[in-house]
């Protein structure tokens, strides 16, 4: 419905979108499990550390598609290559080049001490955010999900909310599930009513 009030609704996009990126711009990560699960299923076959740099490898590929883009595509031979991608994915954040990589840190993770964890997490955060800075004043991003320092940062997370781990809580994690699936319908809530009320310029 929303993709209909958008305007961008069509039954060959959407049936794209249902199949590869999801049929709305935040629900490309349930398609992105469903493919990296069997994905990493099948590359711990490996062993664990070949597991890693395979995905480390898929991350790199994906990362040349999103924040580092400009900087590849000089070369014709690259170019060509992703845009035999971008015929296939409208992004490489997705379950082949995004996904195995965290799925995997997900399951490795070791527990950090809770300082260690912390400042780490905030020191990689911040340098993560000034690549981010640097590389839009360049220009060179196609798009602004993949980093070279989100998995350090995301490492550095994982690990800490690890060590802060006391169980886990059904109803706050299907409460959670909900906030992310209906957080677009709230944004069109927030304007429409908005708009009604003539307040566009502070909501």
């Amino acid at each position: 419905p929303l993709n209909w009030y958008a305007g961008t609704f069509s039954a060959l996009d959407w049936m794209r979108k249902f199949l590869l990126e999801g049929t709305f711009y935040h629900l490309w990560y349930f398609l992105a499990v469903l493919l990296g699960v069997p994905l990493v299923c099948l590359l711990r076959k490996l062993g664990t550390i070949p597991a890693f740099c395979a995905a480390g490898l898929l991350y790199l590929i994906g990362l040349g598609g999103d924040s580092y883009y400009g900087f590849l595509v000089a070369s014709p031979a690259v170019h060509a290559f992703y845009k035999g991608v971008f015929t296939l994915f409208g992004y490489t954040r997705n379950g082949l080049f995004f996904a195995p990589l965290f799925l995997l840190l997900g399951m490795f993770c070791p527990k950090l001490n809770r300082k260690t964890g912390a400042v780490g997490f905030v020191a990689s955060l911040t340098a993560m955010s000034v690549e981010a800075l640097w590389l839009h004043g360049l220009g060179v991003q196609r798009h602004d999900s993949m980093y070279l320092l989100l998995p350090v940062c995301m490492l550095f997370l994982f690990g800490t909310l690890l060590a802060w781990n006391r169980g886990q809580s059904r109803p706050m994690r299907t409460c959670s599930m909900w906030v992310y699936i209906i957080h677009p319908w709230c944004i069109v809530a927030v304007r429409g009513a908005a708009k009604l009320c003539g307040v566009q310029v502070l909501l």
